[in-house]
């Protein structure tokens, strides 16, 4: 009988901290880089955004139950806050815990953040986007993008 109850116990617990860990993805979402103001970057060059989850652990677990977590990064005019472009559509997070590489997308000199989002569940639910400092990007029309 005893058994019986440490089984019900445990099956408790265990769904207990699968629906925390699913709550707190959110929670724990940040943006590890970029994080320092005052950076100047090129259009059509590579860059990557990284991130992590500071209350989920392991590392490993950020998938949620269903495993399907996905971030997006939209690249934002700071000065007019209008979408400029988006340079990652829901991809599957990672390991390493940064975006696959991208070109900077912008269409004219100016200074831009970016508005990365995370989606998790079977439903693809939505966490509050995170806006990244803001940084600077210089449009160099004899400069071919980069192969990222």
């Amino acid at each position: 009988m005893h058994i019986y109850y440490l089984l019900v116990a445990a099956l408790l617990l265990l769904s207990y901290n699968a629906a925390t860990a699913q709550q707190d993805i959110c929670t724990g979402f940040r943006i590890t880089s970029p994080t320092e103001q005052g950076l100047q970057w090129t259009a059509g060059q590579c860059y990557q955004v990284s991130y992590d989850f500071a209350n989920v652990a392991p590392f490993l677990d950020i998938g949620g139950a269903d495993g399907k977590a996905k971030i997006s990064v939209d690249v934002y005019n700071a000065e007019t806050n209008v979408k400029a472009a988006n340079v990652v559509e829901k991809e599957p997070l990672n390991t390493f815990g940064a975006t696959k590489t991208f070109n900077m997308e912008a269409p004219v000199t100016g200074a831009y953040y970016y508005l990365i989002t995370l989606f998790h569940g079977a439903n693809d639910e939505q966490c509050e986007p995170k806006r990244s400092v803001t940084f600077e990007v210089n449009v160099n029309p004899h400069s071919p993008p980069a192969q990222c």
